[in-house]
């Protein structure tokens, strides 16, 4: 119902924040509505740049972000109202990231850095390297990525299932270095294990939307760009950590989770 009101309406209509807003929104609970992703997209490409703003434009970045594989970036978004092109949605987000990088506060830097680092891994880029158009300064990347990683030293506190994981880790006479930061990303892994290049990665309750086991937004974007950069992903959710009640059952558990891991990475 929201999807078809939302696309009744003319794009001039709706302003920029109301698209952001909405964006945000799908993006955290990933809602993958393709007739209305590709109306707010055509809004975020016609807006002019001077109606629009900084957390707005933080929102509309990290959005796409989370929704890249079914948004797409170089896709040309025709006018309804003229027979002209207005250019693709990265060129957009080039032009406002290059308008309001200056205004950005750390929580939206945060954002725009998870935006770059799709950016990057979308052109086969290294990230790192300057994985936009000339509008988006190299100092800007670099303030994102400061950002991001000053964030994720805040937010890495252990919970008690997460501590028991390492405590089943190190049972195992595994080499892990627990909340270890990437250099490159700036993610906090739960667990890495250098000698085999694997993230493993404790998800709590909050990874989820409330009362479901289905990934929040955020949770499905770590996840993959965890695996861009080319670690092993090992994901182990609350709900089967907590069914297993002895050490054995926990060591067995991780056990199979990375060899299972590791050779699907074989496979592949």
């Amino acid at each position: 119902m929201l999807s078809a009101a939302v696309r009744s309406m003319p794009p001039h209509t709706v302003e920029f924040r109301a698209v952001a807003n909405i964006l945000h929104a799908m993006a955290v609970l990933h809602i993958v509505d393709r007739q209305l992703l590709e109306y707010l997209e055509q809004r975020v490409v016609q807006v002019p740049l001077h109606l629009t703003s900084a957390q707005g434009t933080a929102n509309v970045a990290w959005s796409v972000a989370v929704l890249h594989p079914i948004i797409d970036l170089n896709s040309n978004r025709r006018s309804i109202s003229r027979n002209r092109s207005d250019g693709t949605l990265g060129e957009r987000l080039d032009a406002l990231l290059g308008r309001h990088g200056a205004a950005f506060e750390s929580s939206s830097l945060s954002q725009v850095h998870q935006y770059l680092i799709s950016y990057a891994y979308s052109r086969g880029s290294k990230v790192g390297s300057t994985v936009s158009s000339e509008l988006i300064a190299r100092h800007l990347a670099d303030r994102c990525l400061h950002a991001f990683k000053a964030g994720s030293l805040l937010i890495s506190a252990s919970s008690g299932q997460q501590a028991d994981v390492g405590a089943v880790v190190s049972a195992l006479g595994i080499a892990a270095i627990s909340e270890y930061v990437d250099p490159n990303t700036g993610y906090s892994y739960d667990f890495y294990i250098p000698e085999d290049g694997i993230a493993l990665e404790f998800d709590g309750p909050f990874h989820f939307c409330r009362g479901t086991r289905l990934p929040l937004g955020s949770t499905i974007l770590k996840h993959r760009q965890i695996q861009a950069q080319g670690h092993i992903l090992v994901a182990v959710p609350y709900w089967e950590w907590a069914q297993l009640a002895t050490l054995e059952e926990k060591k067995s558990m991780i056990q199979r989770r990375v060899a299972q891991a590791k050779a699907q990475t074989r496979q592949s």
